[in-house]
């Protein structure tokens, strides 16, 4: 084989290498001419350590957990509320771990402005408890938010008295036997005040939803179905 056409396979060979390396710039030529994309690879996603950003860890104060409580189920809870939260910066793949027995990893690449994303991790989480909103009511809303208006509004639930201001403690638990098909379950204990709206609110709202929202999101709408 001449050292000519040695030359120009290598050098067709290290094109394609190229192009599978950085698919963008084939599909970039390939608009150019008008050919198929053939690399359709995802693009890469750089992490902490090449892109920078906010590196954080909390050390969590387990000296209240009350007990038979699982500290590792607090620990999940907390990773899940800081996660739930960590997605507000629209961090493509955010690290939030446990770390050991009471520490919390987060890390947020491409996130510069520490003081933020401590500001926003740190806040008491807001919990809500919602009612359903009257059929004609929700459909009312939705007829708004389809010409732009009432874009604030819940469809579906509306506010109650009840928060988690109300709230002396919350626990994950296991129930056993026949029950056990459920999975976990979280437990909350009210205090005097909260659980005499708590009553009034299942006795009006018999048959219907109860949506618990945490810091503006919905994570549970059970059915009321005694009380």
């Amino acid at each position: 084989m001449r050292y000519g056409t040695k030359t120009l396979i290598i050098g067709l060979v290290a094109v394609l290498l190229g192009f599978f390396v950085y698919p963008t710039a084939y599909n970039r030529v390939a608009d150019l001419v008008k050919l198929p994309h053939f690399f359709n690879v995802p693009p890469f996603r750089l992490g902490l350590d090449l892109l920078g950003g906010t590196h954080l860890v909390y050390q969590a104060d387990l000296t209240n957990i009350a007990a038979g409580q699982s500290t590792g189920d607090a620990m999940n809870g907390v990773r899940d509320v800081i996660e739930r939260r960590v997605n507000f910066f629209g961090v493509a793949e955010p690290l939030v771990q446990v770390e050991g027995t009471d520490r919390l990893v987060v890390e947020l690449a491409g996130v510069k402005d520490v003081g933020q994303a401590i500001q926003l991790i740190g806040e008491t989480p807001f919990l809500q408890f919602k009612t359903e909103r009257p059929v004609a009511e929700s459909q009312a809303i939705l007829d708004a938010q389809k010409k732009n208006q009432r874009l604030t509004e819940d469809p579906y639930f509306v506010d109650s008295a009840l928060t988690g201001k109300y709230l002396t403690r919350a626990q994950v638990t296991f129930a056993s036997g026949a029950a056990a098909i459920g999975g976990a379950q979280v437990s909350l204990e009210l205090n005097s005040d909260g659980a005499e709206i708590f009553k009034t609110l299942t006795e009006q709202n018999l048959n219907k939803r109860i949506a618990i929202y945490l810091d503006g999101s919905p994570i549970s709408a059970p059915t009321v179905q005694s009380v």
